[in-house]
């Protein structure tokens, strides 16, 4: 049985010049290899973020502790936020770079943790969802999340003026 699969693509002519100067320089002897190449690079970089948002949503998961006199919160990522997050990774690290894309989602991972000593911040949208909250993080993305007893409970992160309140109604009418 044939373990390969035979594909027609079409490239962007930068993109071509590209495999097309990889092989000429020694640098791959086919086109073929040079987009295996480059799949392989992206599918460790799906692993990677993969790996990175389950550690960083753990972490803020796990964020539990006392000071003197200060309520902590317990933050929770729920499974569409973290798929956003995942997203929004893939998209910087596609137009900007991985580094990029980590160090940005990370900061808005951070930002979602802090929420833990003071989480009534933000402007109440009990219009779009009862209890929900939202929040901004440098002005390019909203944070919808809500607040009971001890828990900050992440709903969505929504990047570069995303309709996060038709996205929250229709889940909720759901």
């Amino acid at each position: 049985m044939r373990t390969t699969q035979q594909f027609s693509i079409t490239l962007p002519n930068e993109m071509a010049d590209l495999v097309k100067t990889k092989v000429a320089a020694g640098e791959y002897a086919t086109e073929s290899e040079v987009i295996r190449d480059g799949l392989r690079v992206l599918m460790a970089r799906d692993r990677a973020v993969e790996n990175w948002l389950r550690q960083e949503v753990a972490r803020g998961r796990t964020q539990k502790g006392h000071r003197k006199k200060v309520m902590q919160y317990h933050v929770v990522f729920a499974p569409e936020a973290q798929e956003q997050l995942a997203e929004l990774y893939r998209y910087i690290a596609a137009a900007a770079s991985p580094e990029i894309a980590e160090r940005y989602t990370s900061a808005i991972v951070a930002y979602c943790a802090s929420l833990q000593t003071f989480p009534h911040r933000g402007s109440p949208r009990d219009d779009i969802r009862p209890g929900m909250r939202i929040t901004n993080y440098k002005k390019r993305v909203v944070i919808a999340f809500d607040v009971d007893a001890e828990m900050v409970s992440i709903i969505g992160v929504f990047y570069g003026g995303q309709d996060y309140e038709t996205v929250l109604q229709s889940e909720l009418d759901e």
